[in-house]
């Protein structure tokens, strides 16, 4: 398609803003795809702040999770992370753009978007191996209430909610264009993609429940409140009470 009339298709459709960088590039293409008019740099997500690094493994990402069959899904990404890590959403400050170079996206939460600007919340992505243990990035703490891991406090990445516990480790389901994968979270983070038996995972679902809070942990700059919810322990064959904080509904 000819530059000017994508780029005043892309206007009348109130995409985001094109840069003169950005612009600039797009005038040297003979034919320009809506990949090339997503972001300056290839593979980067739309309204994003994204670097040439982040978009080309981003886009590497993808183009390897596009051609893994689902029977062995869990083995191909396990074997990415260990190489390149996989891609964590999380909450941080601008304070990361100087040395985590991440992904960012203006979040989505009124109390991360204050009027004066200071002290600006974003969300985040970057490709991780395990948990990297930064004050700049903020996973989602989760307590665990009741049974033998009472009082720790494991880490999810943001979104993502607890389904369960198995072999001391708090198991999450996470996805990435529908592709689902299973992800196991060890208290001092370490993190492997597992297969999860499906009985095994029906059981959890089942189990899960909402309760009431007894007693909340108090929020801070990236937490509105936190949840409440039992879920199924696999080592104990019993429910334990999680509580995990949320940012905003």
């Amino acid at each position: 398609m000819n530059y000017w009339i994508f780029l005043a298709l892309c206007l009348s459709l109130n995409t985001q803003a094109i840069t003169p960088t950005h612009e600039k590039k797009l005038q040297g293409k003979k034919e320009i795809t809506y990949e090339d008019l997503q972001h300056e740099n290839l593979g980067c997500p739309e309204n994003s702040e994204c670097s040439k690094t982040s978009g080309l493994l981003l886009k590497s990402w993808s183009n390897y999770i596009e051609n893994t069959n689902i029977k062995n899904i869990h083995k191909k990404i396990e074997s990415f992370r260990k190489k390149y890590g996989i891609p964590i959403l999380f909450l941080t400050t601008d304070a990361s753009k100087k040395t985590v170079d991440p992904i960012l996206w203006n979040s989505r939460c009124e109390h991360h978007n204050p009027k004066e600007k200071i002290g600006t919340i974003y969300k985040g992505m970057k490709f991780f191996r395990n948990n990297p243990k930064s004050k700049l990035i903020k996973l989602v703490p989760v307590k665990v209430l009741t049974g033998k891991n009472a009082g720790k406090i494991f880490e999810l990445p943001y979104g993502e909610q607890a389904l369960l516990f198995l072999e001391n480790k708090l198991i999450t389901i996470t996805d990435y264009e529908e592709k689902f994968y299973t992800l196991s979270i060890s208290e001092n983070g370490k993190w492997t993609v597992i297969n999860l038996l499906g009985k095994l995972k029906d059981k959890a679902l089942l189990e899960k429940t909402s309760i009431e809070c007894k007693v909340k942990t108090k929020p801070d700059e990236y937490f509105l409140n936190s949840y409440c919810t039992e879920i199924w322990d696999a080592d104990q064959k019993a429910t334990v009470q999680v509580e995990q904080m949320w940012s905003c509904p």
